[in-house]
This record gives structure tokens, sequence and C-alpha cells, in this order.
């Protein structure tokens, strides 16, 4: 194993919990989930929770919210 390998801090996506290394926009968020958000704010556009607000954010399911 790499000496620079076992710096790298091993931590999990706000959003859906998949394995992340970073923060991104003040949160920590996989390369994913990093999009989604920077889509939306560059873009505009107006997320609702089709679902009454009782979606669960599972890894694969990300593009299906609107």
């Amino acid at each position: 194993m790499n000496k620079n390998n076992l710096n790298v801090k091993l931590l999990c996506c706000e959003i859906c919990g998949k394995q992340s290394e970073s923060r991104n926009y003040n949160v920590v968020s996989c390369p994913s989930c990093k999009q989604f958000f920077r889509r939306t704010v560059l873009y505009q556009k107006v997320v609702n929770c089709k679902r009454n607000k009782k979606c669960d954010i599972i890894n694969g399911w990300r593009s299906y919210i609107n």
C-alpha cells in the first residue's frame, strides 16, 4: 500500500451514503451528488419531491428526482 493512500480519509456522502473523499459546497459529497447540486444551481432548477418529501435517496435513483 502506498504511503499516500494511508492519508486518504474515508468519508461517506451525506446525501446518498456513497464513499467520498472530499467536501463540496460545504458538505461531504460524492462526485455524482456534487454534479447534481451544481446543475441545480447553474440552471436555476427548482427541485420538488414527488413523494410528499418521503423519498429515500439511494444509489441509482438520484436521476429520478426533479
